[in-house]
């Protein structure tokens, strides 16, 4: 069998799951699987919120997805006031910014 040179150009399309563990900083655990489309971070879905308590269980929790137009869907699984889902919006909001924001370097993983 022969070998073929293969050469790859560039990603088209790629879902990468992301979070925010390197803020040290942070007071809500976010996470979600990033679409990226053409170089740029296109949607979120299967995103997650949570306020974690000091027993290791969340004291509230919320999942939420952005589609490529811009509508976000947040619903709160356990939150027991309005500044709790003020805050956990923002954190939300917050992640998807720094997300959006963030240089795509995107390379071939070592399995």
């Amino acid at each position: 069998m022969e070998t073929t040179a293969v050469s790859f150009k560039r990603v088209i399309n790629a879902t990468v799951h992301a979070d925010n563990s390197a803020d040290t900083g942070r007071d809500m655990d976010v996470s979600a699987d990033v679409n990226i489309a053409n170089g740029h971070v296109d949607s979120f879905f299967n995103g997650r919120c949570e306020k974690p308590a000091s027993d290791d269980t969340p004291a509230a929790s919320a999942s939420f997805a952005r589609q490529s137009d811009g509508r976000l869907t947040i619903t709160y699984n356990r939150a027991d006031n309005a500044d709790t889902m003020a805050a956990m919006l923002r954190a939300v909001d917050a992640f998807i910014a720094g997300a959006s924001a963030a240089p795509m370097s995107i390379g071939a993983e070592t399995v």
